[in-house]
């Protein structure tokens, strides 16, 4: 590994220093790697949301690109995390870079690579906090070869 990028949320940065600790790299922040905004959401269940918000709610079950909560719609959220890609990608090119994200991040950023539509991306499981997931670019596009692999936290179990 020779570049680590994360979120510049704090429960992100947190973790990227951590790993970041054990592969002697200093992540970098970067905004782009952010979870989702979804703007007056946070922070509420899907029954609150629902009561609060029922339009936008009922909108976003149909599969309409909604800007949730006056935040950002999965669309924005995909080309966010997907310009990180390809700037890591630019930058880096035919280096090994380690992005630390968020799990709505990681999967609107995954179906950008795999050409999935931005609602797909909600078939994509997110096993956990520390999941692993691996994208190789090659020929000019993205490749997933690991997705949602846990076994260091398995290892740590035992």
């Amino acid at each position: 590994m020779e570049h680590l990028i994360s979120s510049d949320a704090t429960r992100a940065l947190e973790t990227a220093q951590v790993v970041g600790s054990y592969l002697h790299l200093t992540p970098s922040p970067h905004a782009g790697l952010r979870e989702s905004d979804i703007g007056a959401w946070t922070g509420l269940t899907s029954a609150e949301i629902k009561a609060r918000f029922p339009e936008e709610w009922a909108a976003m079950n149909a599969r309409t690109d909604v800007a949730r909560g006056g935040g950002e719609t999965y669309s924005e959220l995909r080309g966010r995390t997907w310009a990180v890609a390809q700037e890591a990608v630019a930058r880096h090119h035919g280096r090994a870079v380690l992005l630390v994200s968020h799990g709505t991040a990681i999967r609107a950023l995954i179906s950008a690579a795999l050409g999935l539509d931005v609602f797909t991306m909600h078939n994509l499981w997110i096993g956990g906090n520390t999941a692993l997931s691996r994208l190789r670019f090659r020929d000019g596009r993205f490749h997933l070869d690991l997705h949602n692999d846990t076994a260091h936290l398995e290892e740590a179990e035992a």
